[in-house]
C-alpha cells in the first residue's frame, strides 16, 4: 500500500518550514510521495487570503521545482471551489486512488484545533495525522475520536510563518532567508503583499 502524504495550505506564501516539515514527515514515515494541495477558500481562516490563488499556485510551483516528482501539486480545491474543506479532498483522493494510505500533515499548533475541522469524525476514519512536534511541544488535549490514529513527526523548530512574512514584505523588507529567492522575485514582478 502506498503511503501518500497531504499537505493542505493556504501556501500565502509558501515557506521554508512548509519544505522542512514535508522532508521531515517525508523520511519519518518513509512516504512515497506528497500531494501539496493549496486551499481555494480556507474555512479557519480569519481574514481572506491576501494573494489570489493562482499567484498562490505559482509561488508553490516555483517553490517546489527542485524537489522532483516526489513532491506534486493538485489543484482539486479550485476545481472543487467554495470552501475547502480537508474531509472532501481525502474522499476525492481515496476515490482516485485506492490502494493508498494518506497521511495530513499538520504542526502540533493545527493538532489542538484540528477538532473543530469539518467532519473531523469522517476524516479521522479516513486518514491518519503526521504531526510535525516541534521540540517538547505538548500534544496531549487533542479532543479528537479515541479512533484517530496519529503519528508524530520529529521536526526542528524554525520560527516562521506567512502572516510575519506579509507583513515585513509590506514594509520593504525582502531580505528572508524562509522564503524561495525565485519566490522572492515573482512576489516583487507581482508586486504581491504591498
Amino acid at each position: 500500500m502506498l503511503k501518500i502524504g497531504i499537505m493542505g495550505g493556504s501556501f500565502d506564501p509558501p515557506h521554508k518550514a512548509h519544505l522542512e516539515i514535508a522532508n521531515a514527515a517525508c523520511e519519518a514515515l518513509g512516504l512515497y510521495e506528497i500531494f501539496f494541495i493549496p486551499a481555494f477558500t480556507a474555512p479557519l481562516k480569519p481574514n481572506p487570503h491576501i494573494a489570489s490563488f493562482d499567484d498562490r499556485l505559482e509561488m508553490l510551483k516555483i517553490a517546489l521545482k527542485k524537489f522532483g516528482k516526489k513532491y506534486r501539486i493538485l489543484e482539486i480545491e479550485k476545481d472543487r471551489g467554495g470552501i475547502s474543506y480537508s474531509v472532501d479532498t481525502v474522499k476525492l483522493l481515496r476515490e482516485k486512488i485506492k490502494d493508498a494510505q494518506f497521511f495530513w500533515i499538520i504542526g502540533t499548533d493545527q493538532l489542538l484545533s484540528l477538532h473543530k475541522w469539518h467532519n473531523i469524525e469522517e476524516l479521522a476514519r479516513l486518514a491518519s495525522f503526521a504531526v510535525a512536534k516541534r521540540g517538547d511541544e505538548k500534544m496531549e488535549n487533542h479532543n479528537l475520536p479515541n479512533y484517530a490514529k496519529i503519528e508524530v513527526v520529529p521536526f526542528e523548530p524554525m520560527e516562521v510563518s506567512s502572516t510575519e512574512i506579509r507583513e515585513n514584505l509590506k514594509k520593504g523588507n525582502f531580505e528572508n532567508d524562509f522564503v524561495d529567492e525565485n519566490v522572492l522575485n515573482y512576489i516583487k514582478e507581482k508586486k504581491l503583499y504591498i
